[in-house]
């Protein structure tokens, strides 16, 4: 329910463009909550949620296992707005406009690769736009890649609930 509300501030926001991504997509779960956040706004056409993932389950504790098949069944419902960005977040291609309304991270949880997605992904959300981390309190890298963000001044902690963290960006940098 969180991540719900926090896409739907996003697409209210000044200036929102209808574009959310998701970094760590599994079997498609959070991926329809935004999903839906972005039909229930009524964007049509224009709104779209990016996901990468591997899809071989590269985060996961069971070890290698093809999930796209099913990330695909469980999304099918919302294949218009749900955009498959297929490998691994450190090189995976989004199409331009790069802006993003929201961007939720929950791919590796080591200190190197989430302070690599936030590098590369944070610089997206537009102002007034959302950055949603998932294991902030469980994950020691996480939560380290995190206060670095933090100390640098343009983002606000909106909410936090559970495993996830919500943040607001106040300015571009």
């Amino acid at each position: 329910l969180m991540l719900y509300d926090e896409a739907v501030a996003a697409l209210l926001g000044d200036g929102a463009r209808g574009r959310m991504l998701e970094i760590g997509s599994y079997l498609g779960a959070s991926a329809v909550v935004l999903a839906e956040a972005v039909r229930r706004q009524g964007l049509g056409e224009r709104g779209r949620v990016y996901c990468i993932d591997t899809w071989q389950n590269d985060a996961m504790t069971e070890g290698q296992l093809d999930t796209n098949g099913q990330f695909l069944h469980n999304t099918r419902r919302w294949s218009g707005t749900v955009v498959q960005v297929r490998g691994s977040s450190a090189n995976a291609q989004l199409p331009p406009p790069h802006e993003m309304d929201l961007v939720f991270i929950d791919g590796g949880h080591s200190y190197e690769a989430c302070q690599r997605d936030i590098e590369r992904f944070a610089p997206m959300v537009t102002p007034g736009g959302r950055l949603v981390l998932h294991d902030h309190c469980s994950k020691p890298g996480v939560a380290r890649a995190l206060g670095e963000l933090l100390a640098r001044g343009e983002w606000v902690i909106v909410r936090a609930v559970g495993s996830m963290l919500s943040l607001r960006r106040e300015t571009w940098s």
